[in-house]
């Protein structure tokens, strides 16, 4: 996650400061919760994703959202072996409570051996080109993109604040 967020800013926030947001509209505001998940469904269709299970919203199907993200985090963080103060620390969850609301989906996802998600660096196609000549270094790849399985965006607070980069470890 630190090499995704190191590469963002080094591209689109040169000149962002510790203690500005990292995702912001065109006007430099925090986005609204409603324009985060349009614009990641928007963002998904400019990049080729063409899985329509993405995009329907029916009574039956629900099309993606932000909060989808920080749920496939915790999801697949739990069926990792990470402790329940890890996640927490990373998503804000404030109680035990809503973390194990996600257990049961954790046990399915270890029981079919899914794995860990890919690093974020690694899921991002612009990222792939970075070179150290820009000041920035690519995260190392992992196992699972080597291979070449399909990454999973990491869930990560959409607003969270760009911090010390040893407190994103």
């Amino acid at each position: 996650m630190l090499a995704a967020l190191r590469l963002y800013l080094a591209l689109h926030r040169p000149d962002a400061m510790p203690s500005e947001l990292l995702f912001v509209d065109p006007s430099g505001r925090r986005p609204a919760g409603d324009n985060l998940a349009s614009a990641l469904r928007r963002d998904l269709k400019k990049a080729g994703v063409a899985r329509a299970q993405l995009y329907t919203n029916t009574s039956e199907r629900k099309h993606l959202r932000g909060h989808d993200l920080r749920a496939t985090f915790v999801t697949v963080n739990l069926a990792s072996g990470k402790t329940e103060t890890w996640i927490a620390d990373r998503t804000g969850h404030k109680s035990s409570q809503m973390i194990a609301k996600y257990r049961r989906l954790a046990r399915t996802h270890a029981e079919l051996n899914l794995g860990e998600l890919v690093p974020l660096a690694d899921a991002i196609p612009e990222f792939a080109n970075i070179s150290a000549e820009n000041g920035t270094t690519r995260a190392r790849s992992s196992p699972a993109a080597e291979d070449g399985h399909a990454a999973n965006p990491q869930g990560v607070d959409s607003f969270a604040h760009v911090q010390d980069p040893k407190d994103l470890n």
